[in-house]
C-alpha cells in the first residue's frame, strides 16, 4: 500500500531567501508536493520575477495544484473561501462541489492538446512540460468533474477510503485520546511551548469532521481532490492542513503593547483560523505580484527528469536521451519541443533547487549527483535538501553519515559545499526538534509519539565552493581537485563500500534493502566526479574496479557478485 500526501507536512519556506533582491530567479522544485512554498515565496518576494519548474511523481498532486492556481487567477477579489475548502478539506459542501465540477470541466475543455492549453487563458502562466503530464492531469480533472457531479455515488467510495485511513494499522495514533501528532509543533515556532492541547484537538476534529471549521455542519460530501485514482493509494493518516503554515500568530502578541494573555481583535483565535488567514494573504500576494510568475509542471521520476535536463544541456537535441518518464513505465520522457528547444524559454539550469526530502527515498548521493550539474555557477545559487526520516540520533551524526565519507571531501567532489558545516552558522534553528524530542522522552505513552520519534527534520543548503585564485588574488567559484589515481580510487571505494554495506547477505531483509542507494546513483556520482578532478581517469577507474572486484571475492561480501556489473555498464 502507498500513501497520498495532498498537503505539506512542514512549514512553508521562502525559496528565494538567499538570493539578491529583485533579481530574476529560476527555481526547480524537484519534490513539489503542494504549492505552499510557491505561494509563500510570492508573498515574501512580490517584486521578483520567478520561473518555477515543479516536478512530482503523483498526478493527483499536480492536478490539484493546477486547479487551485486556476481558481486563484479567476478569483479577482481574492475572497472566495471555497478555495481553502477544496484544497484542504476532505469533506466539503455542495457549493464547493459545484465549483469543483465547473472548474474541472473548464480545464478539460482547455486542455485538448498541449498547444491548446498553452494558448488558453491560463497557458501564459501555467505551463505543462510535456504531453505525458498533460494527459495525466486531464485524467484527474475528468475524475473530479464526474465525481463532483454525482456526489451520492462518490460518497460511498470516499467514506470507505477515509475509514481505511483512520483504521490503518500503521497509524500509531489509532486508539489514542487525544491523538498526539507532535509534528505540528514545528509550525508554531517560536511559540512552541504556549500551544497546550490546541493542536491535538484540531487534528482530532479534522479527522472526525473532515474540515477545519468549528460548528459548520454543511460539509456532507467527500472531496474528490483528496482521492487519487489508484485504489492501492490511501490518504496518509497524519494528513493535517495546519502543518504547512506558521501558527505563532495565534499565540504571540502582535504588537509591543499587547500581553500574551490579551488577544488583539485582529488576532486569530484558533490555529485553524490563523492558517486560513495566512493562506488568504498568500493568494492575495500571488495575484498582486508586480511581475507575474511562470509555473511549469512535470509528472514523472525526479532523477530521470534531472538527468534528462543534464543531457539537454550537454548535447541539446542532437541525440536522444533514452530516459523514461517514470519507474516501471515504458513511456519515453519527452518535453515540449517549443519551451525546451535549444533557445526555448524554459530554464534548464537554476538559481534554487529544492529537493524536499527526496534523499530519504533515493539517497543524498543520488539526489546531489542529479542536481549539482543543474545549479547555476553563481555564488547565491543554492540546492536545498531535507531529511525527515530519522536514521541518526543527532543532526551531527546525520551530517557525518550523509555522503558515506568525509563530508567536505565528498561534497567537493560533487561540486558543492554544505554551507552551514563550513561556516558553523545556520539561518534556521533546531530548537523545535529538540523540544519535540524532549516531549517524547518525557511522555508516558511512547506509542502516541512514535511518528515524531521516527523523524529528525533538517534543511541543508548546498552552494558552489569558492576558492582564492593565487594568480589573480581574486575569489573564484568552483574547485578543481588534484588526486593521484590510487588516492581518488580509495576515496571512491570507501564511499562505495559504505553506500552498499546493507547489502551483505547476513539476512534476507538486508539483502533486499538496497533500493534507496543503487549502483546507477553511484555511476552518476562517478560521471560528475570526472568533471571535478584532474588526473588519469582511466587509471582511477581501473583501480576502483579492481578494489570492487577484490571485495566481491571475500566470503562475507558474496552479494557483491550480483551487482558489480551494474557499476561497469
Amino acid at each position: 500500500m502507498a500513501y497520498f500526501y495532498p498537503v505539506g507536512n512542514t512549514p512553508a519556506v521562502s525559496l528565494t531567501q538567499g538570493l539578491p533582491h529583485e533579481k530574476r530567479a529560476d527555481l526547480l522544485l524537484l519534490g513539489c508536493g503542494d504549492i505552499r512554498h510557491i505561494l509563500f515565496t510570492a508573498h515574501c518576494d512580490p517584486a521578483r520575477q520567478l520561473d518555477t519548474t515543479c516536478r512530482d511523481s503523483t498526478k493527483a498532486v499536480i492536478a490539484r495544484n493546477i486547479l487551485l492556481l486556476s481558481l486563484i487567477l479567476d478569483d479577482t477579489k481574492s475572497a472566495n473561501p471555497l478555495l481553502w475548502d477544496l484544497y484542504y478539506h476532505f469533506r466539503v459542501d455542495k457549493a464547493s462541489l459545484n465549483l469543483l465540477e465547473a472548474q474541472a470541466r473548464k480545464l478539460c475543455t482547455l486542455s485538448t492538446s498541449l498547444q491548446a492549453w498553452h494558448q488558453s487563458e491560463y497557458g501564459q502562466r501555467i505551463r505543462l512540460c510535456g504531453q505525458g503530464s498533460l494527459a495525466a492531469v486531464r485524467e484527474m480533472w475528468s475524475f473530479y468533474a464526474k465525481s463532483a457531479a454525482h456526489p451520492d455515488l462518490f460518497d460511498a467510495e470516499s467514506n470507505m477510503r477515509i475509514q481505511a485511513a483512520r483504521e490503518d494499522r500503521s497509524n500509531p495514533f489509532r486508539g489514542t485520546t487525544p491523538p498526539s501528532n507532535l509534528t505540528v509543533l514545528r509550525s508554531t515556532a517560536p511559540t512552541t511551548l504556549m500551544t497546550g492541547e490546541d493542536l491535538s484537538l484540531e487534528y482530532t476534529r479534522y479527522w472526525q469532521r473532515g474540515t477545519t471549521y468549528r460548528g459548520k455542519d454543511a460539509a456532507l460530501h467527500g472531496n474528490p481532490m483528496f482521492h487519487p485514482l489508484d485504489s492501492n493509494v490511501h490518504l496518509h493518516y497524519a494528513t493535517d492542513p495546519l502543518l504547512g503554515f506558521h501558527l505563532a500568530t495565534t499565540y504571540a502578541p502582535l504588537d509591543a503593547t499587547q500581553t500574551t494573555s490579551a488577544v488583539s481583535p485582529s488576532q486569530p483565535s484558533t490555529p485553524a483560523e490563523g492558517a486560513r488567514a495566512e493562506f488568504q494573504s498568500w493568494i492575495l500576494s500571488l495575484r498582486k505580484a508586480a511581475k507575474p510568475a511562470v509555473l511549469r509542471f512535470f509528472i514523472g521520476d525526479a532523477l530521470a527528469f534531472s538527468h534528462f535536463l543534464q543531457h539537454k544541456n550537454r548535447l541539446g537535441n542532437t541525440r536522444p536521451a533514452h530516459w523514461h518518464r517514470a519507474w516501471f513505465d515504458f513511456e519515453p520522457l519527452v518535453l515540449d519541443t517549443n519551451d525546451y528547444a535549444e533557445n526555448g524559454p524554459a530554464p534548464r539550469v537554476f538559481d534554487v533547487i529544492d529537493t524536499s526530502n527526496l534523499i530519504d527515498y533515493v539517497g543524498a548521493i543520488g539526489v546531489l549527483a542529479a542536481t549539482s550539474p543543474l545549479l547555476k555557477n553563481d555564488a547565491p545559487a543554492t540546492i536545498f535538501t531535507e531529511n525527515l526520516i530519522r536514521e541518526s540520533k543527532t543532526h551531527k551524526e546525520l551530517m557525518d553519515n550523509l555522503l558515506f565519507g568525509d563530508l567536505q571531501t565528498v561534497s567537493t567532489l560533487l561540486g558543492l559545499v554544505p554551507v552551514e558545516v563550513v561556516t558553523n552558522t545556520s539561518p534556521s534553528c533546531t530548537r523545535d526538534e529538540t523540544i519535540i524530542l524532549a516531549i517524547i522522552s518525557a511522555g508516558k505513552d511512547q506509542r502516541e509519539a512514535a511518528p515524531t520519534s521516527r523523524q529528525l527534520f533538517s534543511r541543508i543548503p548546498w552552494k558552489r565552493p569558492i576558492m582564492l585564485n593565487k594568480g589573480s588574488g581574486r575569489l573564484q567559484l568552483g574547485v578543481i581537485l588534484r588526486f593521484s589515481s590510487t588516492d581518488l580510487a580509495n576515496v571512491l571505494h570507501s564511499v562505495y563500500t559504505k553506500m552498499f554495506e546493507n547489502q551483505k547477505p547476513t539476512t534476507a531483509s538486508k539483502l533486499n534493502a538496497g533500493t534507496r542507494d543503487n549502483r546507477s546513483n553511484f555511476a552518476a556520482f562517478l560521471r560528475l566526479v570526472k568533471t571535478q578532478v584532474k588526473g588519469d581517469w582511466r587509471e582511477t577507474m581501473e583501480t576502483l574496479i579492481g578494489f570492487i572486484q577484490a571485495r566481491a571475492t571475500q566470503g562475507s561480501q558474496m552479494a557483491e557478485n550480483d551487482y558489480t556489473e551494474e557499476v561497469c555498464t
